[in-house]
């Protein structure tokens, strides 16, 4: 592993701690094809967001969460079937950190019973992930929005849409993300009409921000993630028209 390499995904390689057949250690210590990129799309978008799922568990400290990172790395199997274990783990991380991600109060269930309990929800909500199904997480995230909605909690950015784009280099000031984000957006208007999508990027990146602000995302909060401040916008749903 060369030393670029090491300082990528430091709360995921704390996780995982120093063991070698560990199911995601194959796609980790892989040369990475842009090896001066740290957080890519196209480097591995698995281990992207599963970095930024641990970092938002890690803020938001729920009960149990000791428990659960030592299970994350007892994870020692490297076959398909090891992997189909480590991906029903992977789902549970991904709810709680919705759940953190929208401070809704909970906590991992390491008794018997539902994974995820809320705390603060009378009777009590229990949310069971028994395995990978909904195949994507896109789909889980819907279903999560849904039930927390249909129970009348309140909700910051999980279960809304996250646009994110980015591009080569090379290929930066033609206009290419303004015209992929707007048809994406007008798809998705057409699709899920009444839905807000948000949008966070560095505040470092002005041209970034300029495009999101083009786009119609207006600013909701700033914060300090990932070794830099980020920007945080929510652009505004599109009323169904009767």
């Amino acid at each position: 592993m060369n030393s670029a390499s090491e300082g990528r995904l430091p709360v995921l390689r704390r996780w995982m701690g120093d063991g070698q057949t560990h199911p995601l250690r194959v796609h980790m210590d892989r040369p990475s094809k842009y090896p001066g990129i740290i957080h890519a799309w196209w480097r591995d978008p698995v281990l992207t967001c599963l970095e930024e799922t641990l970092v938002l568990l890690e803020t938001a400290q729920p009960q149990g969460l000791d428990s659960m990172a030592r299970t994350f790395r007892g994870f020692d199997d490297p076959s398909w079937a090891g992997k189909e274990q480590f991906l029903r783990h992977r789902a549970e991380l991904v709810v709680a950190s919705l759940l953190a991600e929208a401070r809704v109060p909970f906590r991992f269930n390491t008794a018997a019973g539902p994974d995820l309990l809320m705390d603060n929800v009378f009777p009590c909500m229990g949310i069971e992930i028994s395995s990978r199904r909904p195949k994507s997480l896109f789909d889980l995230s819907q279903a999560l929005h849904e039930g927390l909605r249909e129970r009348g909690l309140a909700l910051s950015a999980a279960g809304k849409v996250d646009l994110g784009y980015m591009f080569l280099p090379r290929v930066w000031g033609f206009g290419y993300a303004a015209e992929a984000c707007t048809a994406a957006l007008d798809w998705f208007d057409g699709v899920l009409p009444g839905e807000p999508v948000v949008l966070h990027t560095q505040t470092a990146n002005v041209s970034s921000m300029r495009l999101a602000v083009k786009l119609g995302f207006t600013e909701v909060e700033r914060f300090h993630a990932w070794d830099a401040e980020q920007w945080f916008g929510m652009r505004s749903p599109v009323t169904p028209s009767d």
